[in-house]
């Protein structure tokens, strides 16, 4: 629902997803369409992570890649 605060959405529960093993997982940001989200480790020379936003989690919407 995009009329939720912030603190609204924070406080449901959360929904697992997955992400590769980083020894130092640094950060998350998602795409641009919400379909998929991104992450990164720390370091010089680390890959960056795409996923496809799990089915659940899309609320009707439809995921795909980029």
């Amino acid at each position: 629902d995009r009329k939720q605060t912030l603190g609204q959405i924070f406080g449901q529960p959360g929904r697992p997803v997955p992400v590769a093993f980083e020894k130092q997982g640094e950060a998350i940001a998602f795409s641009a369409d919400g379909l998929g989200y991104y992450t990164i480790g720390e370091g010089a020379h680390v890959p960056v992570y795409r996923y496809d936003m799990p089915r659940a989690s899309l609320g009707g919407r439809s995921g795909g890649g980029e």
